[in-house]
């Protein structure tokens, strides 16, 4: 057992006493006690989200609850949460439950402080976000765009805080030992000069669609390039859907897949602690999305010392500028989801942003003919702010001041 774990197990088994409901302490005699709820099992971003910052809570002193809200069907293995959960197990005495999750899911702990930390990748809210934010505490996003976005939908300011997320900047860093990839004609992916990565769930918002579209444009099969998708197939039938618009697209370009620079297809779901092995084996890490509520990979990959490549939208805008990556133009359109009204529902009235397809395509070209130049790396600018450490410390104080 690590150290760092060791310290978790400590606090989370350290006797509570000295604090009960009503006697309505002081902020700075407060127990550093609290309830938390969300997923925490499965292999999504949001899962990942919530162990990082329940253990980096953990680590600053605080002794935690945690009750898992499963998300997904793909559930990470025991052996790779037993330490993790063992450290959550313990019931405390709290006045704060922080729940991670879509405020209309939050389920309120009566003689309880109510938090939600969540996230939006639009404009604004719909009536039904809006309406149950109203009913909760407090609301903690991690960027500046979400916190407009509940303001524009009538969410008094004053219950809604910024918490930016982190990275494990001594776990993603430069000299991992890359992953072994190869192409499907067998070529080593690390022989490639350039090698651009994207990971992703295939969801309609995440854009691989026209990330496919500026690659078929942009490359060649002569190129010295290779494109990682590691995309996640959470929903069911996704995989299909992913197929069958790969067959669209080179329909609609008039060219093959197979006549562009190669693509290599990640698509196993693998533990925490392989996640950096794939960065390492990328040059440059490559978004097309149309909103973000912070995109941990993206993060990840300023960690390790990629080059970064983003549309210049919402919580992008909150930790990237141009002097440290490729920033993409963007238009504002409303939010269309084609075959899918229940999600339209929660975008019902809102905006996203549509990255410059062809702009990505000239950005990909120049990388590839070394027309374009590369910029500063990000680490060292990012690593003074986002860390799961300092998240911690910024959401804890946050919470104890509700």
């Amino acid at each position: 057992m690590t150290p760092a774990y060791k310290e978790i197990l400590r606090h989370a088994t350290t006797s509570w006493r000295g604090w009960w409901p009503g006697n309505q302490p002081t902020a700075g005699s407060l127990p550093r006690t609290l309830r938390i709820t969300g997923p925490c099992t499965g292999a999504t971003g949001y899962d990942h989200m919530v162990r990082c910052l329940t253990q980096a809570l953990m680590q600053t002193g605080v002794q935690v609850e945690l009750h898992d809200m499963p998300w997904s069907a793909t559930r990470l293995p025991d052996a790779a949460l037993e330490v993790f959960l063992k450290a959550c197990r313990r019931r405390v005495k709290t006045r704060f439950h922080l729940h991670f999750c879509m405020p209309q899911q939050v389920k309120a702990s009566p003689r309880c402080r109510n938090i939600n930390f969540t996230m939006f990748e639009a404009s604004r809210l719909s009536p039904v976000w809006a309406e149950a934010s109203v009913r909760n505490d407090l609301t903690i996003v991690p960027a500046e765009s979400s916190r407009l976005c509940w303001v524009r939908s009538g969410i008094p300011e004053a219950t809604v805080k910024i918490c930016p997320l982190g990275t494990d900047f001594s776990t993603f860093a430069p000299g991992v030992e890359p992953m072994k990839l190869a192409t499907a004609d067998g070529r080593a992916v690390s022989r490639f000069r350039l090698r651009f990565l994207n990971v992703a769930e295939y969801i309609f918002r995440k854009n691989l669609d026209g990330l496919l579209r500026a690659w078929i444009t942009a490359t060649s099969a002569r190129d010295d390039a290779v494109l990682l998708l590691k995309t996640g197939f959470y929903a069911a039938g996704s995989r299909e859907q992913f197929e069958a618009q790969l067959r669209s697209i080179e329909t609609a370009a008039g060219k093959r897949l197979a006549e562009a620079a190669p693509v290599v297809f990640v698509d196993a779901t693998l533990a925490p602690e392989e996640m950096p092995r794939l960065y390492a084996m990328a040059t440059h890490y490559w978004s097309m999305s149309r909103g973000e509520g912070f995109d941990l990979p993206m993060l990840e990959a300023a960690a390790c010392g990629l080059q970064l490549i983003a549309p210049d939208h919402s919580a992008y805008q909150d930790y990237l500028n141009s002097s440290i990556a490729h920033l993409l133009p963007v238009r504002e359109v409303p939010v269309v989801i084609p075959n899918d009204a229940a999600l339209s529902a929660y975008f019902a009235g809102a905006h996203w942003w549509e990255p410059d397809e062809q702009g990505a395509a000239r950005l990909i070209r120049g990388l590839i003919k070394g027309t374009v130049a590369a910029t500063p790396s990000a680490r060292l600018a990012l690593m003074r702010k986002y860390t799961w450490e300092q998240s911690a410390r910024r959401l804890w104080e946050i919470i104890s001041e509700v």
